[in-house]
């Protein structure tokens, strides 16, 4: 294997790790893509400067290449733990950060004062690998259940390169104490190889998992309204069918609710749209607060609620409904130097006692809130 030969593949290496640089963070730039991505670029172009360096460093001073070449190495490893802490939601150690003027300090040490390229190379090769095994632990462990598959392939091709580097540095021990760098062993090359491969690879799943999150977070969206966060008409609907289903297996009951705001439109148009969107937002707030966390609400209509109650039957329904009007009717805003009050009306219908599906049982408990419209507000109504 010649010297050429070697330059080559670091060189090599090092359009790959540009290439894949170039493409994450053209992608982390997109609207809705987060830091952690953007964090791998710059990963991936240290490794492409270091490999560039190291490359070139028969054409360089070699002592200023192998303290550069390793430094940026060692950088670009510990910027990959911080990729994955980041996608992850994980607090960034700053620990890490002491390895990079370690790694340049021992490149001095064994460059300048001791020329003993063995030391250098094991202690590089084994730091940057034991940060590879730390970032696809973080990776990999406990995944979310709806991008466990992008998240166990970016772990296994980060964990695999890191166990290539691993073997490499046993290796090294055994080398030549005369080798350097530029005449390779056939495992230098096929670590090499490896790099670029591990490049392409994990860029592909650490994408994978943006795009993953991307998705849910469109998926949520879609799923929620924009003002109060609670679900869309068509979500809760699909909830609903969920529920329907279960209870059908299981014979648990579950009511429905239909809650309705008294006079918003008069509120809206006296007091202006800002003010009708902050009362839909502080309605929204107080019946999340009076609910049980499996109780599922949604905003059915402009100023309408909708609370789905799984194993509450009519009456249990009822309480709760009464629960929140009387919430609701404690609330008190200020506008302009007024204070305002709210009143909601509701109607409750159970499962199957009012209706075996959407279209009945919505229309009993809709009937149900107009019959507590017309009885005078500020009231809930079971349905007949």
């Amino acid at each position: 294997m010649s010297t050429l030969d070697m330059r080559t593949l670091f060189i090599s290496a090092a359009v790959v790790a540009l290439l894949m640089g170039v493409i994450v963070l053209a992608f982390s730039g997109q609207a809705g893509a987060k830091a952690p991505l953007r964090t791998w670029g710059w990963s991936l172009l240290a490794l492409m400067t270091g490999f560039t360096v190291i490359g070139l460093q028969e054409s360089l001073n070699r002592t200023v290449a192998n303290v550069v070449g390793n430094t940026l190495l060692t950088t670009a490893g510990v910027l990959l733990v911080h990729t994955a802490k980041r996608m992850r939601g994980r607090a960034e150690p700053r620990l890490p950060w002491l390895l990079v003027p370690l790694i340049a300090a021992v490149s001095v040490l064994w460059s300048v004062v001791w020329d003993v390229f063995k030391v250098r190379s094991v202690l590089t090769t084994a730091v940057i690998a034991g940060l590879l095994f730390w970032a696809a632990y973080v990776v990999g462990r406990d995944p979310p259940l709806d991008a466990r598959r992008p998240h166990r392939i970016a772990a296994a091709t980060i964990g695999a390169y890191a166990a290539v580097l691993a073997i490499r540095s046993v290796l090294t021990l055994y080398r030549d104490e005369r080798a350097r760098v530029l005449q390779p062993t056939a495992y230098d090359v096929l670590s090499l190889l490896a790099f670029q491969a591990f490049a392409v690879s994990a860029t592909l799943g650490l994408m994978w998992i943006e795009i993953q999150r991307l998705e849910g977070e469109l998926k949520r969206l879609a799923a929620h309204d924009s003002l109060t966060g609670l679900l869309t008409r068509r979500a809760f609907q699909d909830q609903f069918e969920r529920d329907v289903s279960r209870s059908r297996r299981s014979g648990e009951p579950f009511a429905l609710a239909l809650l309705d705001l008294d006079h918003f439109k008069q509120l809206n148009d006296g007091h202006g749209h800002p003010f009708g969107d902050e009362i839909l937002r502080r309605t929204a707030q107080r019946l999340r607060s009076g609910v049980r966390t499996h109780d599922i609400l949604g905003r059915y209509g402009g100023e309408e609620f909708a609370l789905l109650m799984p194993g509450l039957d009519k009456e249990a329904g009822l309480r709760t409904a009464e629960r929140i009007r009387g919430a609701i009717a404690a609330l008190e805003l200020e506008h302009d130097d007024e204070w305002l009050r709210l009143t909601i009306s509701a109607g409750v219908a159970a499962f199957p006692q009012d209706g075996v599906d959407w279209e009945s049982l919505l229309t009993a408990a809709d009937e149900a809130l107009y019959e507590a419209k017309a009885s005078g507000r500020n009231r809930v109504v079971p349905a007949r």
